[in-house]
């Protein structure tokens, strides 16, 4: 084979190898939500990913949008979004239950114009990863005990307390 011939099959295996390899889409990298409002200023007008429990309730924002509040950590950002996105959160998290689990992408606000100026994240996509559960909280009745009787002292103090100052008044 000649030098010509041998280059042109090196260059054409090397071409299939790299063409031929899978192509894997980029996962986002997914960020707190205590790291976007910690670092507003900075992440300002970019594309974030971060995932959190959807608390309260949708809160109509206008016309075909809403508010969905999303906690991660013990910090809730404001996400605005359309309606059909937001149809596919089932449960939003509140004392008797958890919220559905969900996994915002979307674009920070440090003082939005069309919300009040306030930080927020306006949705681009939406996935439910995990499914809300209703919680059992059951009644610990040594702690209820232990409250009843503070609450009756606290009222008995208050009585003697109120006595004794109506019987100065009435002294004077």
């Amino acid at each position: 084979m000649s030098r010509e011939c041998t280059a042109a099959v090196v260059v054409a295996a090397l071409l299939w190898v790299v063409c031929s390899a899978p192509a894997y889409a980029a996962q986002p990298v997914v960020v707190r939500v205590g790291d976007i409002v910690q670092r507003a200023v900075e992440l300002d007008g970019s594309e974030v990913t971060f995932e959190g429990e959807a608390i309260g309730e949708a809160l109509r924002a206008d016309g075909d949008s809403v508010w969905v509040n999303v906690l991660d950590e013990g910090t809730a950002i404001g996400v605005w979004m359309p309606d059909d996105m937001a149809e596919q959160i089932e449960r939003f998290g509140a004392y008797r239950q958890t919220g559905d689990t969900v996994r915002v992408t979307g674009v920070v606000n440090l003082a939005c114009d069309r919300h009040g100026g306030d930080l927020d994240v306006h949705a681009t996509a939406l996935e439910v990863t995990g499914s809300g559960e209703p919680r059992s909280e059951r009644l610990r009745p040594l702690e209820a005990l232990v409250g009843a009787i503070g609450f009756a002292c606290a009222g008995a103090a208050a009585l003697v307390a109120r006595t004794r100052e109506r019987k100065r008044f009435e002294e004077t």
